[in-house]
Formats: structure tokens, C-alpha cells, sequence
């Protein structure tokens, strides 16, 4: 077989159009999500959970009974969070120890406010 004739495909194509003339809408980084996040003007030295804002989005507050919840509108959104989590090696999308005190301090004085009104 005569190897000349051939033209790259595929991720080693740089032609901006398929053969049948349709534009290609996708793009190969060999440097993988880095890279492509380099590519898009966004910083790429640690990993930081925003490129679009689609998962921030997708948190939701809500309540379930008597309980305020925090949750993903998408199972797919709460599944990537949960593998970001994985991959940082650290707890991302739960209260830290100071958030949860901060909370419980706002919810004292707020207490204490509307007590002092009934007083």
C-alpha cells in the first residue's frame, strides 16, 4: 500500500472541514483539559471547577422536610462534582468546619433578634 496518499484524519487533521464539506466543530489538545483551558484565556495551573459557571449554577438550595438542603439540579452536575472531588483528593461541596460555625453564629443572632422583639 502506498502510505503517500494518505492524509491525516481524525486528531491529526488540521483540515477546518470534514469531506463531505461540513465544518469540524471539535478540536484534539494533546495536552488534554489544560491545554484546552490555556486555549480559552483561562488560567491552568490548578484546578479550579469553573470553566462555563454550569455547575455553579446548578446549586441549589432548597428544603427537604424541616432541613434546608444544598443540592445539583442535574444528577450529571452532581456526579461531576463528586468525581472533581475525587480527583482534588479534598471535600469541595460540604460546609467546612468555620462555614458551619459562621452559620450557626448567624442563626444565634437571628434568634436572639427576634426573641428580643417578643421581650
Amino acid at each position: 500500500m502506498d502510505n503517500s496518499k494518505l492524509k491525516p484524519r481524525g486528531k491529526n487533521s488540521n483540515s477546518p472541514k470534514f469531506k463531505n464539506g461540513k465544518p469540524r466543530k471539535s478540536r484534539y489538545f494533546p495536552g488534554g483539559y489544560k491545554e484546552y483551558r490555556q486555549d480559552l484565556g483561562r488560567q491552568s495551573a490548578k484546578k479550579d471547577f469553573f470553566l462555563t459557571g454550569e455547575l455553579e449554577r446548578s446549586i441549589q438550595v432548597g428544603k427537604n422536610g424541616k432541613s434546608v438542603v444544598i443540592g445539583f439540579l442535574k444528577d450529571e452536575k452532581y456526579e461531576l462534582a463528586s468525581n472533581l472531588e475525587k480527583q482534588s483528593g479534598k471535600a469541595v461541596f460540604t460546609f467546612s468546619d468555620q462555614e458551619v460555625e459562621k452559620a450557626l453564629d448567624l442563626v444565634e443572632e437571628r434568634l436572639e433578634a427576634e426573641l428580643n422583639k417578643l421581650l
